[in-house]
């Protein structure tokens, strides 16, 4: 059936535009989409590897701040709703992933000569799209076996993936392939990841998108959205969904695109962006191409069934990429900070959140993760950071959030409709 939608991620960006989150959240909510329907059916083939269409994307932001859970779980209600998509488990322990992996074994007919069921070709894949809404709750970021796993599985190669027990039955999975969204905030990550992470390979993995605060401030959605259209858009974004899902084979590189892709290879190893140049990010520098082609798959499968790659796509894959990188230094330089600094950026995520906080109520939330000496000093420290300020009224002592340049401006009151769809 032809699609109904001219490109699909257009249509999703006018789908989520009554949302508080970021744009950038909702953009990449919908690749996640794209990436799940597509699975491992799609590829770009280098001869030794081929490039899959799937990613590991995180959400960073402070709690209660940019809606990351549920923005989530607007593209991936969708995306459930495509048919024959396995989800994988909520809860990410390396056994339960590879048992959700072997569970979700399909043959997927891939065309044949005459078209008859006996003539097909098939190609076995073992597909799943995770959906951690809370990372912290579903994950073990210390549990070396699921990061090696993790890290194995990202590359999406071809063949049996075996891994060796002692005590039961050997895991084999055929044709492993792994598409993970999660939500997580900046403490967490402080507390969770390890610069053995950045530097063993599984952060250069991920796609980090960052926000501190809302998009938009929007008091009551069903203000905005007429329902109706809603619910049409909603259709055509799943009928979409189903069709992107029927995509088979590998995608063709334009001449103008393989030029194009060339010389940025060659441009990037030669003088690397110079917000990339800490050490930290040489894992994520070295897997960029990878990162620029997956998104092109997407942007290419978003508009039409050519499977074809132009050299635009490529250049917009660059732009998003460098949309998310402008703060990607932001979540590494939380990764591996000594604890005194975790101290620190722990209480100033607290009063960016509130605004102004009582010494017993800040206490009250640092009180698990450091002695009342550490938070003294912390506190103090981000008082001569410029962090915030302190003030007694009343025999009450308060602390202030200094805003920083980038805070100045408040999130927009949306308070007008939403296009209708054309």
């Amino acid at each position: 059936m032809p699609r109904k939608l001219e490109n699909w991620l257009t249509a999703y960006a006018k789908y989520t535009s009554a949302s508080e989150a970021p744009e950038m959240f909702n953009f990449w909510s919908g690749v996640s989409a794209i990436a799940g329907a597509m699975q491992k059916k799609c590829c770009i083939d280098q001869v030794r590897f081929r490039w899959t269409p799937n990613f590991y994307i995180i959400f960073v932001a402070p709690p209660g701040v940019a809606t990351k859970s549920t923005t989530i779980s607007v593209a991936m209600n969708l995306l459930k709703q495509v048919d024959g998509i396995q989800m994988g488990p909520q809860s990410l322990t390396w056994q339960g992933l590879t048992s959700g992996l072997q569970k979700s074994l399909q043959l997927i007919p891939m065309g044949g000569l005459t078209g008859d069921l006996l003539d097909q070709n098939y190609m076995s894949q073992s597909a799943i799209t995770c959906e951690l809404s809370e990372l912290g709750t579903m994950l073990d970021a210390r549990d070396t076996a699921l990061v090696s796993v993790l890290i194995d599985l990202w590359d999406g190669r071809d063949g049996t993936w075996e891994r060796w027990l002692r005590s039961s039955e050997n895991t084999k999975i055929e044709n492993p392939w792994i598409n993970i969204i999660a939500a997580t905030t900046p403490s967490w990550l402080r507390g969770n990841f390890t610069e053995e992470m950045i530097f063993g390979g599984l952060t250069s993995r991920v796609v980090f998108a960052y926000a501190d605060k809302k998009q938009y401030l929007i008091p009551y959605i069903n203000q905005l959205v007429d329902a109706t259209d809603h619910l049409e858009l909603e259709k055509a974004l799943v009928h979409d969904l189903n069709e992107i899902n029927l995509l088979r084979g590998d995608f063709i590189m334009t001449p103008a695109a393989l030029e194009f892709g060339g010389n940025w290879y060659r441009q990037h190893w030669q003088n690397v962006d110079e917000h990339l140049r800490n050490p930290k990010f040489h894992g994520y520098n070295a897997r960029k191409q990878t990162h620029m082609h997956k998104l092109a798959m997407i942007l290419s499968a978003a508009e039409s069934d050519g499977l074809i790659i132009d050299k635009r796509h490529l250049e917009i894959s660059l732009a998003l990429l460098a949309g998310v990188e402008r703060d990607m230094h932001i979540v590494f330089d939380s990764i591996g900070m000594v604890q005194s600094a975790r101290d620190m950026e722990f209480i100033k995520e607290i009063l960016k959140t509130q605004g102004i906080v009582t010494d017993k109520n800040l206490w009250g939330e640092c009180y698990r993760f450091m002695t009342r000496m550490d938070f003294q000093a912390a506190t103090d420290a981000c008082v001569k950071a410029g962090w915030t300020m302190i003030f007694v009224e009343q025999g009450t002592t308060f602390y202030k959030y200094i805003p920083e340049l980038d805070d100045d401006a408040p999130p927009t009151v949306l308070t007008e409709a939403v296009p209708k769809v054309q």
